[in-house]
């Protein structure tokens, strides 16, 4: 997701009432709006995520490699800029691995790989599974990854108020992405009051590292 994209379309705190707590005319509407930008804003980082896939060629004595040093060409596939042949199948091999060896931190990208078909077929409900699975152990990026899932109705029915709560679990574990989101719930008043304070308080500690 870019970082420029979460400043489009911001609400002034000057054009509304600090005490406003979604009653007055219009409101509907503009939550509304809301909702269809935070979708999409949480779209935007996965396409991300998949138009930069790239790894390098098999690596030599893999499968004497430890569950993290399979995860990690798994993972720099998905920050990485540039696309190779083979690529996808390479990342889903390498992920799978360390997912099943128990490796946590390759959950939520391994369920990325069922929901974006990255190397094998689309299955949301193992996407799903993967995502719930990370969470339940605590990676931050897993409770991120089943707030998209709550918040776009992917494998779940929808619900912002989950996808809030999976959203500050994944902020307080330092996600910079639920940074900005938290940011965002605050900022428009969706599920949680509107709060400006908060709202820029989130967005400061996610600028700090970023």
């Amino acid at each position: 997701m870019s970082q420029a994209a979460g400043t489009e379309g911001a609400v002034d705190a000057g054009d509304r009432d600090a005490t406003d707590n979604g009653n007055s005319p219009g409101i509907g509407c503009e939550q509304s709006a809301v909702k269809s930008r935070q979708s999409s804003m949480f779209r935007d980082r996965f396409k991300a995520l998949f138009q930069g896939l790239h790894c390098d060629s098999d690596m030599e004595n893999e499968e004497s490699l430890t569950p993290d040093a399979l995860f990690r060409p798994g993972r720099n596939a998905f920050l990485s800029r540039k696309r190779t042949p083979g690529c996808e199948a390479n990342v889903f091999k390498y992920l799978l691995r360390a997912a099943e060896a128990g490796h946590t931190p390759a959950f939520a990208y391994f369920g990325f790989c069922f929901e974006a078909g990255v190397g094998t077929q689309v299955d949301v409900s193992q996407a799903l599974s993967w995502y719930t699975k990370g969470s339940t152990e605590g990676d931050p990026f897993a409770h991120y990854m089943l707030a998209h899932c709550y918040y776009d109705g992917v494998g779940v029915e929808k619900d912002a108020k989950r996808a809030f709560d999976l959203c500050i679990k994944a902020a307080e574990g330092g996600d910079l992405e639920a940074q900005f989101m938290v940011s965002e719930f605050y900022m428009f008043g969706e599920v949680m009051p509107y709060d400006p304070v908060k709202a820029f308080d989130w967005l400061q500690k996610q600028l700090k590292v970023a």
